[in-house]
């Protein structure tokens, strides 16, 4: 991508502020110890982390950049791809003999979404096929920068340790079904269910589109016979639209192509209309630790249908011609809203730490339920028992990487902001000249 516009917007107090250290860890050394030498860092590899803000264009989302200054987590999200690439070269030789499992691929707290209908893990972009440990490493750096900015340093073990106790119970249990933790039922008990306040909000999310209104319902017209296909009762009409625009939440995902759609439901009324949303489909880098790379939309409704606790409503794809200037059409996942849904803040959703490890140890069941679910094995029964053996055997190795990857995240994020700030002072200094 071309270099991005300085954003004059953003004073020089504001992203000093943003960018504070006080009270961060000093980054672990690359002499760490670990328990064998594939494991022991290696600076070139810890060093590609950071990613360079001049490599993105940031003028058309300059939120996107507060979120990912305002601290180590927002700057983590922000490079989930470049931070599978650096697990897998840390682990993937340790975990070759392990069979390939469904991922979620991006597994952090503020990936656990809770809604009147459900909870769990959602947002199911990067899932694929490939080896366990790179959700158990996301999911416990996340926890690590959780417990930073909280102020629990140094209770991440304990954390983690729930994570693992659930997971491990799961594979023990393929049927367990955990009751919904205290935190997820304190914000449930916020729920209004207010529908016309949905299509509300939705509607103010909606962006202006380059893609000519035309495209997407045409587009649409194929997703509609999907549905129609998986429910007959489901007429065309079900899904003609009513308002769409561009989307540009998230962190990992800000800079896809993304649109939200209000769409007319069982009659002609505006109270029963649905909001749905189409997601890019891209291709992951290839890793010798995942096996399906491609921007199929199987690989992303498969990870959704085994991995989730309670499927989306209305999950399909469509396919839309190419932007211009590029030649291939793409790909997008499509789901439906619920009138009342929460993702988790790291900075606000947690009033203890047992809030933290009640999350943790329901994701450790998700993703033992999860991961072996439907993978085609000689025996059924071995697969989460093989999981479980190396699971045990690796764990500590495994705490340790979180525990230099976490610090690392933390130190490549401080070098993103330096350098953005940087920038801001050059310029401010070119316009006063």
């Amino acid at each position: 991508m071309a270099m991005w516009p300085r954003l004059a917007l953003i004073s020089v107090a504001l992203l000093f502020v943003a960018c504070s250290t006080e009270g961060l860890p000093e980054p672990a050394e690359a002499g760490v110890e670990s328990q064998s030498e594939a494991l022991s860092p290696d600076s070139s590899v810890a060093s590609s982390l950071f990613v360079s803000s001049k490599a993105y264009d940031f003028a058309q989302n300059p939120r996107l950049l507060e979120r990912i200054m305002d601290g180590p987590h927002g700057y983590f999200r922000f490079i989930s791809e470049v931070f599978s690439r650096v697990a897998c070269e840390r682990l993937g030789a340790r975990w070759s003999s392990v069979p390939m499992v469904n991922l979620h691929g991006d597994a952090h707290l503020e990936q656990y979404a809770i809604t009147s209908n459900g909870r769990g893990l959602a947002d199911f972009d990067r899932s694929t096929r490939g080896m366990a440990f790179l959700d158990h490493v996301s999911f416990g750096v996340s926890v690590h920068l959780a417990c930073l900015s909280n102020g629990w340093t140094g209770k991440e073990a304990a954390a983690m340790q729930e994570f693992f106790r659930g997971y491990y119970a799961a594979l023990e249990d393929s049927q367990m079904h955990p009751a919904p933790p205290a935190i997820v039922e304190r914000i449930r008990a916020t729920f209004t269910g207010d529908h016309a306040r949905l299509l509300a909000n939705a509607e103010g999310f909606m962006r202006p589109m380059e893609r000519p209104r035309a495209e997407i319902e045409k587009a649409m017209r194929q997703y509609a016979r999907q549905m129609h296909e998986l429910s007959p009762e489901l007429p065309p009409s079900f899904f003609r639209i009513s308002k769409v625009g561009e989307l540009h939440l998230g962190i990992g995902s800000a800079l896809d192509e993304k649109y939200l759609m209000r769409i007319e439901g069982a009659t002609g009324a505006a109270e029963d209309d649905l909001i749905l949303e189409a997601k890019e489909i891209r291709e992951l880098e290839e890793l010798a630790c995942i096996e399906d790379a491609g921007a199929e939309p199987e690989r992303i409704l498969t990870g959704h249908n085994r991995i989730s606790y309670t499927p989306y409503r209305f999950v399909g794809f469509l396919e839309m011609d190419s932007r211009p200037g590029t030649s291939q059409s793409k790909l997008f996942w499509v789901f439906a809203w619920d009138d009342d849904y929460e993702e988790l803040s790291i900075k606000d959703s947690f009033q203890s730490l047992d809030d933290l490890k009640s999350i943790a140890y329901d994701v450790g069941v998700q993703l033992g339920l999860g991961h072996p679910r439907g993978i085609g094995y000689p025996d059924s029964r071995k697969l989460p028992r093989a999981l479980a053996s190396y699971t045990k055997q690796l764990e500590q190795d495994l705490q340790l990487v979180m525990d230099d990857l976490a610090s690392r995240t933390i130190r490549a994020w401080q070098e993103f902001c330096a350098e953005v700030e940087s920038d801001k002072v050059n310029e401010n200094k070119q316009i006063g000249e």
